[in-house]
């Protein structure tokens, strides 16, 4: 049997104080029935008052969705400084009126 191990916990609260949890399980490579490794994997969970709901991802899934979570977290720094930049621009243009 594997050992699956927590990678990482997510829990946020609602108005309510309702807790909603994420959670992230690594189902690590193992030998099949053949003898051959089998690749491993990840359990996603979200846990709220309805329920459990679970998702599995394979090794390359879970690659594909780290890259473009990457990807994204540095449009939103990007983003956010450019925000910053136009912010300070308008500032400044109101102090020369």
């Amino acid at each position: 049997m594997v050992e699956v191990v927590r990678v990482v916990e997510f829990t946020h609260f609602s108005k309510e104080r309702r807790p909603k949890r994420l959670t992230v399980d690594e189902v690590p490579p193992e030998m099949n029935e053949k003898g051959y490794p089998s690749g491993g994997g990840f359990i996603i969970a979200i846990e709220d008052d309805d329920g459990r709901k679970v998702f599995g991802l394979s090794e390359g899934e879970a690659a594909l969705l780290v890259i473009r979570l990457w990807n994204a977290l540095i449009g939103h720094g990007n983003d956010f400084m450019n925000l910053w930049a136009l912010r300070k621009r308008e500032k400044g243009s109101d102090q020369h009126v």
